[in-house]
């Protein structure tokens, strides 16, 4: 999967989901590698998206906490400039934010989409971010 990842985004836009599951996937050790990987080999501006698991059919085990999701946010934009949370209904963590001035740039509350973009550009300190308008 990860070499697939890597020469996709070297040919087009790519996202990485994540969906934390409570003692598989959520250790600050895993998340901190999977950061690593993309910040390293397919580049600082890759999307990463956290998304939260929910029992479902057999598999029960415990929601995500939504601590979990917000450390796996903070460790991840260490290295990474897009990151966002999923299967959430929380006010950070869905917004674009310009990587210099830290506003938003492009906020979204459930299905309502708001932009503060001058094209590509943010439209409050002009930096041009990697959006394709």
């Amino acid at each position: 999967m990860r070499r697939t990842v890597e020469e996709a985004g070297r040919a087009s836009h790519v996202e990485v989901t994540n969906l934390l599951i409570p003692g598989r996937n959520d250790s600050e050790e895993e998340i901190a590698a999977l950061v690593e990987w993309l910040a390293e080999r397919v580049g600082p501006d890759t999307p990463l998206h956290f998304s939260r698991y929910f029992p479902r059919y057999r598999y029960q085990l415990p929601p995500t906490p939504l601590a979990t999701l917000r450390r796996a946010r903070e460790l991840a934009e260490r290295r990474l400039r897009y990151v966002y949370l999923g299967n959430v209904w929380e006010e950070e963590g869905n917004d674009t934010r310009c990587p210099r001035c830290g506003e938003a740039v492009i906020e979204r509350r459930g299905y309502s989409v708001r932009t503060h973009l001058d094209g590509a550009r943010c439209g409050y300190c002009g930096y041009r971010l990697p959006i394709v308008m």
